[in-house]
């Protein structure tokens, strides 16, 4: 069965149980065969099973509670991690000010309390309070629900307390889960950019700019994409090929390192095809397009990347699975740590203390509401911040951007996965793993010629005459140069 794709991007998504969300959303439109949320690149891939209007998958997005977007939120989640960054640095003094009579053994005023507490929970705090509104609103939970909840049972202890009602406060202790979450999206924020900036790089493949001939000979500098078959491209040494085609004029060294994995530049000419993405060493040729820069080698290619740090390896689908149960499973150990203090209180105070013995803990023999209500915000914040979600995918993102540096490309995620497994690597030719810059390793020449062959190699631009102009002092002065593609200077 013939299948087809989109992409786009996803606005608001906090956390695994958001991007699962997404994805059983769009799943639920008719005609779409499967989708796939990436939370670290907030992009969603889409396979259809038939044609399926954009609009419809976006209003499926929006009915979940995200917004979908055609543009890539590169500002957006920079402007976010700012905004991040700073609510947390301003949080550290507020709550470090709370603390503060907590550690010198004082006591601090409730309707103080309420306030400091309440400037970090709603002020500082408001994009968790409104994260959680919305999936209240579409009847899910998220990890803002969990913050929202003990950060709002907290300060209302303080409120309770500034109000004269004889209630132990914990305001503090909602305003250090605000500051302990926002702690925590702002790293999860920073190496989602992180992520992204590393799937920039290997899309930096596609070259922007073209030289096009024009009819009447002269040539215009316009973008890649503005380039359609049959259309004349010029090229010279240094550029990249903006397009697939076929050389109409010249000869020159090509590197195709970056789209074949060949380390050695090759020699093109009169109807040979090209590829972009390749550069041009040396010459000047002219290349008779064959493809538009979508429909480009290098287009393709980077297409390729960027499905696999959108697709799922099986043990990120696994780490997707169970962070979309962490969040009702954490909220029913609260409701169930509540519920226990407040029904078998002696129960659980008799199991404390037979292991208090061998584990550091303390309970309030005090009044049974203060117990119950400090222990369900307790297992609250060990649950804060959630990294299960997106610790799988960022790691994917850096592996995979990892091996882009290192010159290797990676169709599938999950081939990352399978890797691990590999016992012997077989290769079908040599010359495949290398480092792509070639070295003198040896020599049969005199020591006197040295400096000879390296001062004529510096002058030229293939790859071989740069080694060669590497391994000695080039220094001497030369005259009458010339270098003939495929043929060699002198």
């Amino acid at each position: 069965m013939s299948s087809s794709h989109k992409s786009f991007w996803v606005l608001g998504m906090t956390c695994a149980s958001c991007a699962a969300r997404v994805e059983r959303a769009l799943e639920r439109v008719k005609g779409v065969r499967r989708a796939s949320v990436n939370l670290t690149t907030s992009k969603a891939y889409v396979v259809l099973e038939e044609d399926v209007p954009e609009e419809l998958l976006f209003e499926a997005v929006r009915r979940a509670g995200y917004r979908p977007s055609r543009e890539e939120p590169g500002a957006t989640e920079e402007e976010r991690y700012r905004a991040l960054r700073r609510d947390l640095l301003l949080s550290i003094p507020l709550v470090a000010l709370l603390l503060l009579p907590m550690l010198l053994h004082l006591h601090m005023p409730p309707a103080l309390e309420a306030l400091l507490s309440g400037a970090v929970i709603f002020w500082l705090g408001r994009r968790a309070l409104r994260g959680a509104t919305i999936a209240l609103l579409h009847l899910h939970a998220n990890m803002d629900s969990l913050i929202s909840l003990g950060a709002l049972a907290s300060w209302a202890t303080s409120l309770a307390g500034a109000l004269g009602l004889p209630v132990p406060s914990f305001g503090m202790l909602g305003a250090m889960m605000v500051s302990l979450h926002l702690g925590g999206r702002a790293l999860e924020t920073a190496l989602r950019l992180s992520a992204t900036r590393e799937l920039r790089s290997l899309l930096s493949l596609r070259p922007r700019e073209a030289t096009l001939v024009q009819e009447d000979g002269t040539e215009l500098t316009v973008p890649a994409e503005a380039v359609r078959p049959g259309d004349l491209v010029a090229l010279r040494p240094g550029d990249r090929v903006p397009v697939d085609g076929v050389v109409e004029e010249g000869e020159c060294f090509l590197d195709e390192s970056a789209v074949t994995g060949e380390p050695m530049p090759v020699l093109r000419g009169p109807g040979d095809e090209v590829r972009s993405g390749s550069t041009s060493l040396d010459g000047f040729v002219r290349v008779r397009a064959t493809r538009g820069a979508s429909d480009s080698f290098a287009a393709r290619m980077a297409k390729l990347v960027e499905e696999a740090f959108g697709g799922k390896t099986p043990i990120q689908q696994m780490a997707d699975r169970i962070s979309g149960l962490f969040v009702p499973a954490v909220l029913l150990l609260s409701l169930l740590s509540a519920l226990g203090w407040l029904l078998v209180p002696e129960v659980l105070r008799s199991l404390s203390d037979s292991l208090s013995s061998v584990l550091p803990l303390r309970w309030d023999r005090g009044d049974g509401w203060t117990t119950a209500l400090l222990s369900s915000l307790s297992v609250l914040v060990v649950a804060c911040p959630c990294a299960l979600g997106i610790a799988t995918p960022v790691a994917l993102a850096s592996g995979l951007g990892l091996a882009s540096r290192l010159g290797i490309l990676v169709r599938n995620g999950e081939a990352v996965q399978t890797a691990s497994s590999v016992g012997a690597l077989v290769l079908d030719k040599t010359g495949t793993l290398t480092l792509g810059r070639p070295r003198v390793v040896g020599r049969t020449v005199p020591e006197w010629a040295l400096p000879l062959a390296a001062s004529l190699a510096s002058l030229s631009r293939h790859p071989l005459s740069r080694a060669v102009a590497s391994s000695g002092d080039g220094a001497l002065p030369v005259e009458g140069f010339r270098e003939v593609p495929g043929e060699g200077i002198w």
